[in-house]
Parts: C-alpha cells; sequence; structure tokens
C-alpha cells in the first residue's frame, strides 16, 4: 500500500468531509474508513492518532467466507463523478462497478469478489490490505 498516499487521502477526508472517518484498533492493525472503502494499516505504518476518529466496528465486513478471485477488467465507465472500472469473478457470473481511484493507493495487489452488491477484499502478500464497496447500478 502506499501509506503517505493513503493517509494523505484520509486526511483530506477527516477535514474536508465534516470529520466523516472512523477507526478500529485490533492488535497491531488499525482499520480506517469513509464508509465506502476501508483501509487496513500496520500499527507502526499509521502515523496519525487513532483516537481523533470516531471509534466504530470495522472488522466485522472482513469474513472472507464464500469470496472467489477478483478480476480487475480494462473497461472503464465514465460516470458523472468519477471513473469506474469492473471486477469480475472468473466465470464472468459476477460484475461489480468500482470508484477506479479507490485502488491507486493498493500496489500489486489482487483481489475478491463474493457479489454485484457486496464488499470487494483487497490484498498485498495474500494479506487483506483494503476494502471497497461497489457502485450501486440501478
Amino acid at each position: 500500500m502506499k501509506t503517505i498516499k493513503a493517509i494523505k487521502e484520509i486526511t483530506d477526508i477527516y477535514y474536508k468531509k465534516d470529520k466523516r472517518v472512523w477507526a478500529q484498533k485490533v492488535e497491531d492493525k488499525i482499520y480506517v474508513t469513509d464508509s465506502y472503502r476501508v483501509w487496513v494499516f500496520k500499527d507502526e505504518d499509521f502515523i496519525l492518532d487513532v483516537d481523533k476518529f470516531k471509534n466504530v466496528e470495522i472488522t466485522n465486513f472482513f469474513n472472507e467466507e464464500g469470496y472467489e478471485t477478483g478480476i480487475k477488467t480494462n473497461e472503464l465507465v465514465d460516470m458523472e463523478k468519477f471513473t469506474g472500472v469492473y471486477v469480475t469473478n472468473e466465470d464472468k457470473s459476477i460484475k461489480a462497478l468500482l470508484n477506479k481511484k479507490y485502488l491507486d493507493v493498493f500496489e500489486n495487489y489482487t483481489l475478491k469478489i463474493k457479489g454485484e452488491d457486496k464488499p470487494i477484499l483487497i490484498y498485498e502478500n495474500d494479506e487483506v490490505v483494503g476494502l471497497v464497496l461497489p457502485v450501486r447500478q440501478y
């Protein structure tokens, strides 16, 4: 994960969006969310004061049961406020739309997908480092 870039995004959201950032510390991990995505930091890498953020239960979103390998497609979707990218499973029976920008802080990542409306898990080196909620499509 590009830790400094992620922390800058969190700081920007905190000050520009009326402090709409929540965090949870569990053992040696810090989970931070803006309600659209979750970043997972090692405690020693998180340079902000976790106590400044509202405490909320975040880890319950990380149940990995039923998830499959996710594949980011090259199909970009121009939405009104962002560019989206699709993630599918291997047999393409699931197709979820993500805000492409939300993946920018991750490096050499793999994805796991469960459904079109379920959180998408992000891994680096076989360790969960984030989660992104898909865009609702009506």
